[in-house]
């Protein structure tokens, strides 16, 4: 009469431990059942011990079954005793130069320096482009004379947020500041001949401006004080000279 008796053989201390054994199990050709594998969602509101989940099997499978598990709990706690490899970090292979230690955070001050410094350059020559640029302007336009308002029409009106009340969550107390655009024609004489300049966008109406021409092209002209050579120059120079003063002290 074959004997149908199951016995428990191992109380497990968790769910993934009982599956663990009761796959080892059954690769040594065992049947093995978990019993109370979902007694745990009741811990709090019944003992511990009752709420483990449990490895039964037929009782014929008992002695069989116990050697199996003692096995698998040896080689378990082998494991655990064995040191895991410390893996050093990528950064810490980086070989170290000038005394500095190769890891990214080290570089990223230096990157940081390096786009300053690329800016400073740029702002050093665009000053000197643009200085050059005004240099060819001064001289080209080198006659001066007095146009006259002959002539202005309204254009239209541009809101200027109020500074400091960009952010504001509410638009009317932002106090925006409304400008009024026109477009001004003067008339000035060179030669005995009569020509007219246009300026648009302006916000207020002048009735008489200082004119530069080209003395070759008179019609060729410039509405308005000119800007020196020298002011860009200067101030591309002190920009871009700050700038590559924060990237030295950056690195």
């Amino acid at each position: 009469m074959p004997d149908d008796r199951i016995v428990e053989v191992f109380s497990a201390a968790n769910v993934v431990e009982a599956h663990s054994v009761r796959a080892r199990l059954e690769e040594a050709g065992i049947e093995a059942q978990i019993v109370g594998e979902f007694l745990g969602n009741a811990a709090g509101w019944l003992p511990a011990s009752d709420t483990a989940p449990r490895i039964w099997v037929r009782h014929a499978d008992e002695a069989r079954a116990r050697e199996v598990i003692a096995e698998y709990l040896s080689e378990a706690r082998q494991e655990a005793a064995e040191p895991e490899e410390a893996e050093l970090p990528a950064e810490a292979e980086e070989p170290v130069k000038d005394g500095k230690q190769g890891s990214g955070g080290a570089e990223r001050p230096a990157v940081r320096a390096n786009w300053v410094a690329v800016v400073g350059v740029a702002c050093i020559v665009a000053g000197v482009l643009h200085s050059a640029y005004r240099w060819i302007t001064v001289g080209k336009y080198t006659g001066e004379t007095e146009g006259v308002l002959v002539r202005s029409e309204w254009d239209g009106l541009k809101v200027e947020p109020r500074p400091g009340a960009r952010d504001l969550p509410i638009s009317f107390l932002r106090k925006d500041r409304i400008r009024t655009l026109f477009d001004l024609r003067y008339a000035y004489v060179v030669g005995g001949t009569e020509y007219r300049a246009e300026v648009k966008n302006r916000d207020r109406v002048v009735d008489r401006v200082t004119i530069h021409y080209d003395p070759a092209h008179p019609a060729d002209c410039l509405v308005g004080p000119l800007v020196p050579p020298w002011l860009s120059l200067v101030f591309g120079g002190l920009l871009g000279a700050g700038l590559l003063f924060v990237a030295y002290r950056f690195r």
